[in-house]
């Protein structure tokens, strides 16, 4: 986890990087920023590396609750190791 600044209203981006292994197919993935007590917003989402290579559409769905991002991958092309970032504002 990475802080990469603070607002003037008090609000914190911080950059997260989350790594599991999942199967193929639709994947629902929970990602906790423990640096925030509340997410305001996902600023972004990135698939970063696979591990085998392959394939993962996304991300869909996202959900916010408290300090945790859920979202959801679509297709998966194999179980692999799945290295995602997550970027988020809040406090």
């Amino acid at each position: 986890m990475t802080i990469i600044g603070t607002l003037l209203d008090g609000r914190t981006i911080v950059k997260t990087t989350h790594v599991q292994v999942v199967p193929a197919g639709t994947v629902w993935l929970e990602v906790t920023v423990p640096e925030l007590k509340h997410i305001d917003a996902v600023l972004n989402v990135q698939v970063e590396d696979t591990d085998p290579k392959t394939y993962a559409y996304g991300p869909q769905h996202k959900t916010i609750v408290g300090n945790v991002v859920g979202i959801s991958l679509q297709e998966v092309g194999a179980t692999t190791t799945l290295t995602l970032e997550v970027v988020t504002i809040g406090y």
